[in-house]
């Protein structure tokens, strides 16, 4: 029972550095308006706003921004390479 405990944990651990590292690609990938734009919504929690006022642009820009990039990430990770 412990070591399917341990092995559980182990792949848990790796999956999750997968998917972090797939990220990390992914992320690169993105120009920095689209990367920094949802970096700041996303990870940081920034409100489209807040966004907006920071690189001067409208809050419009700021939601086309995120969709886009979103779309641009979601179509990366439909990619054989990042499942």
């Amino acid at each position: 029972m412990m070591m399917v405990t341990i092995f559980l944990v182990i792949s848990l651990i790796l999956i999750r550095y997968i998917y972090l590292d797939s990220l990390k690609i992914i992320f690169s990938t993105l120009t920095p308006d689209f990367r920094d734009t949802i970096i700041f919504h996303y990870f940081y929690g920034f409100k489209y706003s807040e966004i907006a006022c920071m690189f001067h642009i409208s809050e419009r820009a700021v939601k086309k921004r995120i969709a886009v990039a979103k779309k641009r990430v979601r179509t990366m990770f439909q990619k054989e390479d990042f499942l």
